[in-house]
């Protein structure tokens, strides 16, 4: 996808591309915090859940079990993290 940003960015420029990207250059930039931010953990979970959850919704519709399955690790790891960051910041 980087080589095709730089070769046509036109085709390589949709929301689906760009927000997963978005997404794993903030938890790249979170891993490497002292004290990782919150709002750029969930802002980079968020990216990539868009794109995990249409997969999971494709999987689902096309009575494909092994695409709907493979997309449950992120998901279930997804929704344990936002629990936790919640948790912490309320109490």
């Amino acid at each position: 996808m980087l080589s095709k940003l730089f070769h046509a960015p036109a085709s390589a420029l949709h929301p689906l591309t760009i927000l997963p990207l978005a997404g794993q250059v903030l938890l790249v930039v979170t891993l490497f915090q002292k004290s990782p931010s919150r709002l750029l953990t969930l802002l980079g979970l968020l990216g990539l859940a868009l794109l995990m959850i249409l997969i999971f919704l494709i999987g689902l519709l096309s009575l494909n079990v092994k695409i709907a399955v493979s997309t449950l690790p992120f998901l279930i790891t997804a929704f344990v993290t936002v629990r936790h960051t919640w948790a912490r910041s309320s109490g």
